[in-house]
């Protein structure tokens, strides 16, 4: 909705709904302006956003019992790691649209992938990007689990071949237990060449 004299700033109203694993009614709605947009997840039987982001991201089903306990508990794992990528296709295809047109209208690339945890088990992993001109780009990520990863770069082009990068990297350790969060902190500098 472009009414009003702040039209570089419209109103936006994006809904999009999906069935996962025939048990699970998923809806998600983007609404407000398009600088500052109001993101909800919800679900039918009712989950918490990380798990409605993990069951659509990598198909983890925050309600199936692991018991572990199987024979074939490396057949198993090798289908729950296929139905993981597959749902992952799936959760990135239904929100292609929806976050394809936040990217229109603010600038901001999202991205929901996959991610090795803090315990080495897959987990969500979101990401922006923004280009703010042809020389400067930012970027922001975080796993959606219990002890999260974050990660922020940010890199400037002085020309085609000579870049500037920074970086920083924050793993939150147990909440329980004191002084276990880790951060880093870099910065590079990168010469490209071609060689052709």
């Amino acid at each position: 909705d472009f009414a009003g004299e702040n039209s570089d700033n419209p109103n936006i109203y994006l809904t999009a709904n999906t069935r996962v694993k025939d048990q699970y009614d998923i809806s998600l709605l983007i609404q407000g302006k398009a600088r500052d947009p109001q993101i909800n997840l919800s679900s039918q039987p009712n989950l918490s956003e990380p798990e409605i982001i993990s069951l659509l991201a990598l198909g983890i089903d925050p309600r199936s019992s692991t018991s572990g306990e199987s024979e074939s508990a490396q057949n198993d794992e090798a289908k729950r790691l296929t139905t993981t990528q597959t749902t992952l296709q799936i959760g990135s295809a239904l929100l292609q649209k929806p976050l394809g047109d936040i990217n229109k209208l603010t600038g901001v690339e999202v991205d929901v992938s996959g991610a090795t945890g803090s315990d080495r088990s897959i987990v969500p992993n979101l990401t922006l990007k923004k280009q703010w001109s042809p020389k400067l780009g930012i970027s922001a990520s975080r796993t959606v689990e219990n002890s999260p990863t974050s990660n922020a770069k940010v890199e400037y082009k002085f020309n085609k071949r000579l870049s500037i990068i920074g970086t920083w990297e924050n793993k939150e350790g147990n909440p329980e237990i004191k002084d276990t969060t880790k951060e880093k902190v870099g910065v590079d500098l990168e010469y490209r060449v071609e060689f052709k």
